[in-house]
């Protein structure tokens, strides 16, 4: 399985990447989630102007993050 073959089949099958506790691009973006998975749930709709429950923007949540590449089968993939 390929990091983002499960989110696709999640997202593909009606899973809503958008608010509803904390947000999965918000929870993604804390933890050492490949960029395919992260583009991947923006392609689907993901608002990247969420915000932590904390206030704090995506984007600042994201300059915080470890560096994280993908694993280099997924360089190929396309998002949807």
């Amino acid at each position: 399985m390929t990091t983002n073959e499960l989110p696709r089949r999640l997202l593909g099958a009606g899973a809503r990447p958008g608010p509803d506790e904390e947000a999965p691009l918000i929870t993604a973006l804390m933890r050492p989630v490949a960029p395919a998975v992260l583009r991947l749930l923006l392609a689907y709709g993901a608002d990247a102007d969420q915000r932590r429950s904390d206030a704090t923007p995506a984007i600042v949540v994201a300059a915080r993050r470890e560096p994280v590449e993908d694993p280099p089968r997924d360089r190929d993939e396309r998002v949807p």
